[in-house]
């Protein structure tokens, strides 16, 4: 996943740094915890002040190491507007709670001249998105009353280049997820379940996963005090109900415990791992259970025993993974979690559509991204007040350092895939061959 390569300054107020704390400015805003977005804070020289949420101040304060830069921050409360004055001039900033992991934040500047929206990093739902027209700080935006002069947009899609890949929802993601885990014996101590992932967001996932199960948690130390502290903000309401999952006695099902943190050794541990970038073909192929009444006589033979759980059931190879044997299922040593924390493409256009700003500055963006069509105004102009490249800063700058793309980049349309979709599949192909 690439990081946030954002510059730090805001065009429209270069006084003010977002998630840059080693560039010159006179106030600094911290959208949330995920290391990309802390650079310079631990710098011996950084004495300044940092905005951020009061649960992301929470959140930092968990890690002894930063007790000497905890001093600096300064937790605010969503929703509730305060004033700077920055060159004679009064600026109000507003923290809108962002999706994207608990904690994060939005930031809306705003001053006589100007008015922009910071977004951190989101994902931008379609659920999500249609929700922040409820906000009253957004609203006189959403409505048209007033205008965005740029938003300032978490871009992560780009980095996977076009066609850009269409996200199912997270819930969608995790339903599949509990169908599949459903499948598996609940009275066989030899099978537990292992969430590979550990960064701050997937509490979500988690908490549905367990709560829909039934299950209980064994977390280490240190993702559980995170998960307490989580579960008691009211933000983050989601999470409370399903506290006494996170369960450290013995005995367990699941486990989301960091390499090394872990003494449970079973024989058979299944791994959830997140997956963003995966095709219907692959899914079916290689992910999904097996039935051993469609094989024939020689995919058979290629099941090899190798051991047996205390309740008899045979871990076996074939197709050279590890599986589990159920009555006449072969049951797959991992599951892919369909679920991110970052916004699709389509996501992103119908957010930035949600406003109608003047422009859009990525905040993940490369040379290499900018060279294969990552143009503002190519991919946000029709929903842009104006969709002229002049109006569009990261458009300007990047054509005096990088150059205009080439011709052909430029005239052709944005492309999306649907990899869940057989035919878009097959589409896919097609693009790559010709561009």
């Amino acid at each position: 996943m690439p990081q946030n390569s954002f510059g730090g300054k805001l065009l429209e107020f270069p006084d003010i740094a977002v998630d840059k704390f080693n560039v010159d400015a006179k106030i600094f805003l911290l959208s949330h915890c995920h290391s990309d977005h802390l650079v310079g804070l631990a710098n011996k020289s950084f004495q300044s002040t940092v905005y951020c949420s009061e649960l992301t101040k929470q959140i930092f304060s968990l890690d002894n190491r930063n007790a000497p830069w905890l001093r600096y921050l300064r937790g605010i409360a969503f929703n509730s507007p305060f004033s700077i004055i920055l060159n004679d001039k009064k600026v109000v900033l507003t923290l809108i709670s962002a999706y994207h992991c608990p904690g994060s934040a939005m930031f809306l500047v705003e001053s006589e001249e100007k008015n922009v929206l910071f977004t951190g990093d989101i994902r931008a739902e379609t659920w999500w998105t249609m929700g922040l027209k409820k906000n009253m700080y957004l609203f006189p935006y959403t409505c048209g009353f007033k205008s965005l002069d740029c938003i300032y947009l978490d871009t992560t899609f780009g980095y996977r280049r076009e066609p850009y890949i269409e996200i199912p929802p997270n819930t969608d993601g995790i339903a599949a997820a509990i169908k599949m885990l459903s499948l598996y014996p609940t009275d066989d101590p030899d099978i537990e379940f292992f969430f590979a992932d550990h960064t701050l967001g997937f509490e979500q996932a988690w908490s549905m996963i367990v709560s829909s199960l039934g299950g209980s948690m064994h977390m280490s130390n240190r993702i559980l005090q995170r998960s307490v502290v989580v579960s008691k903000n009211p933000n983050c309401e989601t999470y409370e109900s399903v506290l006494g999952h996170f369960d450290t006695n013995g005995g367990q099902k699941f486990h989301a415990c960091e390499e090394g943190f872990c003494s449970q050794k079973v024989k058979f541990p299944v791994r959830i791992k997140q997956c963003i970038n995966l095709n219907v073909i692959d899914f079916v192929g290689c992910l999904l259970p097996v039935d051993m009444k469609t094989l024939t006589d020689k995919g058979k033979q290629g099941i090899q025993v190798v051991d047996y759980t205390t309740k008899g059931n045979a871990i076996v190879r074939y197709r050279g993974r590890t599986w589990i044997q159920v009555n006449n299922e072969l049951l797959p040593s991992e599951i892919k979690l369909v679920f991110s924390r970052h916004s699709s493409y389509s996501e992103c256009k119908e957010f930035v559509k949600t406003f109608n700003p003047v422009s859009v500055y990525p905040c993940v963006t490369s040379k290499g991204t900018w060279e294969n069509g990552f143009v503002m105004s190519r991919l946000f102009k029709d929903v842009c007040v104006s969709g002229g490249i002049e109006n569009f800063a990261f458009d300007v700058i990047n054509c005096a350092t990088h150059g205009i793309p080439i011709s052909p980049i430029m005239v052709r349309p944005v492309k999306t895939i649907n990899r869940w979709d057989l035919q878009d599949c097959e589409n896919e192909l097609r693009f790559v061959a010709k561009y």
